[in-house]
């Protein structure tokens, strides 16, 4: 039942991401269109930016030589995981209620995992080594 639910691959977390991107098009429309706070504005800008950076690095290619999900690659896929849930419910709760306070607890934890994709992105370009990817792990290529 696990599997179902936090593996990577599952329907069950592509179905939860295409629910939150649509239901953060849906916030958009509901945000821009009616009468909004502008800091609900800003935060749903923020947040539609951290999810297209977090997207971005689950869907390039990172390592030409390895198989595709290795390495960081890996990692960016797995981050979409947290997200997927994290935009279906924060962006559900905030189209029923007041979005600020939703948007702002959602951008706090969008904030977190782009920060640690960009860790990973900076360690990725700064690592000169000439090893295979994952050599050095039990995973074979």
């Amino acid at each position: 039942m696990l599997k179902f639910f936090f593996n990577r691959f599952s329907v069950m977390v592509k179905i939860s991401e295409t629910a939150g991107f649509l239901l953060l098009l849906w916030l958009g429309k509901k945000i821009f269109f009616l009468e909004a706070s502008a800091s609900s504005k800003v935060l749903f800008l923020c947040i539609a930016f951290l999810y297209l950076f977090i997207r971005a690095c689950a869907m390039i290619h990172w390592h030409r030589d390895a198989k595709r999900f290795t390495g960081i690659e890996l990692q960016f896929k797995k981050t979409l995981v947290p997200v997927a849930y994290i935009m279906t419910i924060f962006n559900a709760a905030a189209l029923v209620a007041d979005p600020t306070p939703f948007l702002a607890a959602e951008f706090l934890l969008l904030l977190f995992m782009a920060h640690v994709n960009a860790i990973l992105l900076w360690l990725f370009w700064k690592d000169d080594e000439t090893l295979p990817v994952a050599s050095l792990s039990k995973r074979s290529n």
